[in-house]
């Protein structure tokens, strides 16, 4: 018959014995915390302009799409203004939905027009500001704390910003 076994003091003692710890420490919370928040600082800021830049991009798309709905107009009405032109078929951006940027005809004559994007709700906050285009294809934006420039403006600087409003820059 085999010998029995009996549990000694020692092996019991063992199962009390204090084990590591395997929690985190405050500091490195705090640390995980700190990285985390400089993180979140860099990361929302950007996403909150790659929102805006997709927006305005729209934006222009749609008011792109009216010079070329305003040139089949002078095609078959032989002006810009004339009485039996119908109304712009797109007068917001999006099209359905929220409007990010109103889109409208601010100036036209017989064979001149100006078509306009102002930005509405968060999108005003947008530094493109207001754009617009003509029938010569001049492109404009209204530049929070700059003014309105043009891609005909004389200074290049000036030019290259047009360029990066309407290049979705």
């Amino acid at each position: 018959m085999a010998p029995i076994k009996l549990y000694t003091r020692e092996k019991s003692m063992n199962y009390f014995k204090k084990s590591k710890s395997t929690g985190f420490s405050l500091l490195e919370l705090m640390v995980t915390v700190a990285i985390l928040a400089i993180i979140i600082s860099i990361a929302v800021p950007n996403y909150r302009a790659y929102g805006l830049r997709t927006n305005r991009s729209e934006g222009i798309s749609n008011l792109l799409q009216m010079t070329q709905w305003m040139e089949r107009q002078f095609t078959t009405f032989g002006s810009y203004n004339a009485g039996a032109m119908p109304a712009l078929p797109v007068t917001q951006s999006p099209p359905n939905g929220a409007a990010n940027y109103n889109i409208a005809i601010t100036a036209n004559a017989a064979t001149t027009y100006t078509l306009t994007a102002t930005p509405v709700g968060s999108q005003a906050n947008d530094t493109c500001g207001v754009l617009t285009i003509s029938e010569s294809s001049l492109q404009c934006a209204t530049i929070l704390g700059v003014g309105t420039l043009c891609s005909n403006d004389g200074n290049a600087a000036n030019r290259t910003q047009v360029s990066n409003c309407f290049g979705g820059r």
